[in-house]
This record gives structure tokens, sequence and C-alpha cells, in this order.
């Protein structure tokens, strides 16, 4: 690989077109000539029917040399870019709270597989943060809980849940 192949495998990047399963030219560019090794999904990307969202993906894969990273932010709870014809599974606070480290591993695990049936190969998951301000309105539910130990144990199972299905978990 080039220098410029290789810096290009290490970039990301998210797209708007008209449509969310509208591969414009510039996405097209930054495949076909600049060799973007990832692609990131934002919710302007994700189409009612999955199967839209999926010819979308296996488009963008068939214009890359290399096999695309395609990246999710699906963690479950608010934070859910795909809605519509996939399981959403409760806040990672709401796992917490059951203290069974297993629903962790068995909700990311379906989530990878669903996603994974869709195109998706990375997932922005599982939120690792501590709540350790009750007032900070970004993590809130997105944690596992407060403890730093349990938050720990529920994210350890929720990434072998992930991994085991096949998902980069991040």
């Amino acid at each position: 690989m080039t220098i410029e192949q290789k810096i290009g495998a290490m970039l990301a990047f998210g797209w708007a077109g008209d449509e969310p399963t509208t591969v414009n030219d510039h996405a097209r560019e930054l495949i076909e000539d600049m060799q973007v090794g990832s692609v990131v999904l934002l919710g302007r990307n994700v189409a009612p029917d999955l199967h839209q969202t999926a010819e979308t993906l296996n488009e963008l894969q068939s214009l890359s040399r290399e096999p695309l990273f395609v990246i999710a932010d699906q963690e479950g709870g608010m934070v859910a870019r795909f809605v519509d014809g996939v399981t959403v599974f409760p806040s990672n606070m709401a796992l917490g709270a059951t203290g069974d480290p297993t629903l962790a591993y068995k909700s990311a695990s379906a989530t990878a597989r669903e996603l994974g049936a869709i195109g998706v190969n990375f997932n922005f998951a599982p939120c690792v943060d501590v709540n350790n301000n009750p007032d900070n309105p970004i993590i809130g539910t997105r944690s596992y809980g407060e403890c730093a130990h349990k938050v720990a144990e529920f994210a350890a199972s929720a990434i072998q849940g992930y991994q085991e299905s096949g998902m980069i978990a991040c």
C-alpha cells in the first residue's frame, strides 16, 4: 500500500444524500479515489426499509478495493440509529439495574447479528462511562451504573457478545 492508501484506510466518513440511501458523488470519490476505509452510518443514512439500507451498504462495499468498516452507533435505549425493523434493547442503565451481566451479553449478541445482517460490522458500543455525576445529561442512561467495577463487568460481557457474533465493539 502507498502512504496515501494507508492514510485513506484509517479515515472514516459519513455522508448526506437526497435520500437516506443515495450514495452521492462525494462518497464515491472518497471510497474509489481516496480509498477511505470506513463509513459511519448516521440517522440520515438509515432508510425505514432495512433492505434499502443493506443495498446501499452493498453498493458502498462494491466501490471499495478492500472491505469497508461499516460503523453504526447502536447502544440501545436512546442511542439507536436503527429503530425500525430491528430490536432496540433497553439502555445500559436498565441492563445494569438487573444485576445480570449476561443480559448485556445477550442484547449485544442479538444487536450484532441483526446489524450484521444489514451489513454493519462495527458498533460504537458499549458505552463504558461510569455515571459518577447523576446530573450529566449526556451519560445518564447510557451508563451501566456508578460503580466502575460493575460498569467494567457489564461492558466486558457486552463486548464479548458483540465479538462472538462477528461485530467489532468500540
